[in-house]
């Protein structure tokens, strides 16, 4: 049920955490790919000499290969993975090339039924594999949690996704990986996220298009706005702001998402221009709180398409403090992972007004201390700027606790000159 959806946020201290596994997963069949071309490398010999076939000279070097190997094991025993890959991966390349080396004098008839065998399965298909069937068990999950959401409110016309077409795919990628050929389920795999994911766009369109329509029936309805617009009129700038950053957020994370080859969910951008339009003359004739009422439909539009984006999704930050200003950008990176969360956060906790208020506010606050942080990089202020974007992380996590995310943090920082 919607209620008992966990809100993930990773911890600081761990967001290596998947880089890391997976160069522990490519060193181990790195790894056994040299141990089984080097069991071969002796096994073609042995073939070759029983057969009276003089191989080519392969100028293996075996005592080097044995010490790579041997070293690979003693980082990746220091759990230096990055190192233990490289060093297998040169064993492995030594191998291979005394086998070419090796059957390059051999007659062709020979050749052709003596070939070195193919290289081990490598595992990265299997973990790609992994991954493209999680993505796709969540968006069926998110397509059916928007689909309750929506019928619960008013009728919905946008159809559903092919299921026997989801089967078919479904269930060739499950023999194909019954058969351990997962480089071939892939595509099938992400064909069927395609069709979901057409799904739940429209879906998602609709959605946004059926609130505005009822919204508008509600405005028609409605009684006079109270005649002091002051109030909302502070108010109705400062939901302006937010939807500006909201649409901020969501761009970041579309050319994320884009570059990095995962799902980039835009939102309707029709609507929202139609939203604006109504918007803007909603602010000529002073009616505010109609105007707040327009805001917080566009918001809710560019989060949903946010949210679908970043709902368990991990943060991956390659660590490198080796000078001020990249330590500075280490923490600014930070931060910003951080604070794109809070519009999701907001989304899926299902707040009050007035916790998404103080929610809200404390995420402006962050933000000021960034551009304050920001000119005192500017100058050349690295450690000052460091210790400013500390702080303003501290207080992005202290709003996603307020909305009830369970963020977790790590020790102290290290101490920095505190700012002027």
């Amino acid at each position: 049920m919607e209620s008992e959806k966990r809100f993930k946020v990773t911890s600081p201290q761990n967001i290596t955490h998947d880089r890391t596994q997976r160069l522990r997963e490519r060193y181990k069949a790195m790894h056994q790919d040299a141990d089984v071309f080097r069991a071969t490398y002796h096994r073609k010999r042995e073939e070759l000499h029983d057969k009276g076939v003089a191989p080519g000279e392969s100028e293996l070097d075996e005592h080097q290969v044995d010490q790579l190997l041997k070293g690979a094991e003693a980082a990746a025993g220091q759990e230096d993975y990055e190192t233990a890959l490289a060093q297998a991966r040169q064993a492995y390349d030594l191998l291979a090339n005394a086998i070419r080396a090796m059957m390059a004098h051999v007659p062709k008839a020979l050749a052709q039924t003596e070939q070195a065998p193919p290289r081990a399965d490598s595992g990265l298909a299997q973990e790609q594999y992994r991954h493209e069937r999680q993505r796709l068990d969540y968006f069926k999950q998110a397509h059916q949690a928007t689909y309750q959401r929506a019928s619960a409110e008013h009728p919905v016309s946008a159809p559903d996704y092919d299921h026997k077409l989801l089967a078919v795919l479904e269930q060739q990628a499950t023999e194909l990986e019954a058969q351990q050929k997962y480089a071939d389920a892939i595509p099938r795999v992400q064909r069927a996220q395609a069709v979901v994911i057409t799904a739940l766009r429209q879906l998602m369109n609709e959605h946004s298009m059926q609130m505005h329509l009822l919204q508008e029936q509600a405005t028609a309805t409605a009684q006079p706005e109270p005649v002091d617009n002051s109030a909302l009129r502070l108010r109705y700038e400062r939901e302006l702001q937010r939807l500006s950053y909201f649409k901020q957020a969501h761009q970041r994370n579309y050319e994320r998402a884009t570059a990095q080859g995962d799902t980039a969910m835009d939102y309707d951008r029709p609507l929202l221009a139609k939203l604006e339009n109504e918007l803007a003359g909603a602010v000529k004739r002073e009616q505010y709180g109609e105007a707040i009422q327009l805001l917080k439909q566009a918001q809710g539009l560019v989060i949903a398409a946010l949210r679908i984006m970043l709902d368990d999704h991990d943060f991956v930050v390659v660590l490198d403090i080796s000078t001020p200003e990249l330590e500075y950008k280490y923490e600014l990176n930070r931060y910003l992972g951080y604070e794109e969360l809070i519009p999701v956060a907001i989304s899926m906790m299902r707040l009050e007004s007035d916790q998404q208020e103080q929610v809200l506010q404390m995420s402006e606050k962050g933000h000021w201390m960034i551009d304050q942080a920001r000119q005192r990089a500017q100058s050349g202020d690295y450690p000052v700027a460091i210790r400013m974007v500390q702080d303003a992380t501290s207080q992005i996590q202290q709003a996603l606790r307020q909305a009830g995310a369970p963020v977790l943090t790590g020790p102290p920082a290290t101490p920095r000159p505190e700012a002027n």
